[in-house]
């Protein structure tokens, strides 16, 4: 059995990530970041350009998952204060 590098995509994913940057290119990648809103960090879909994250793309979530996600945030906010 042959064990390959599994390091190659997530080069691929940073390249791209620089490149949107470099050359200002303000398109749509999922990226982890840090929502200040919520004070915590999450994979989202954002505008990046020569800036960085210029912007969220809004997206809709049911009510269900903003529950789930509700629930994640507090457990976070508590875990940060011990």
């Amino acid at each position: 059995m042959v064990i390959r590098s599994t390091s190659f995509p997530f080069a691929t994913g940073v390249v791209r990530i620089c490149e949107a940057i470099l050359f200002d290119e303000q398109i749509i990648l999922p990226v982890f970041c840090l929502v200040k809103e919520k004070n915590v960090c999450m994979s989202l879909p954002v505008i990046i350009g020569k800036k960085g994250i210029f912007d969220y793309v809004p997206f809709d979530l049911s009510k269900l998952e903003e529950e789930q996600i509700e629930k994640k945030y507090v457990k976070f906010d508590k875990t940060e204060s011990l």
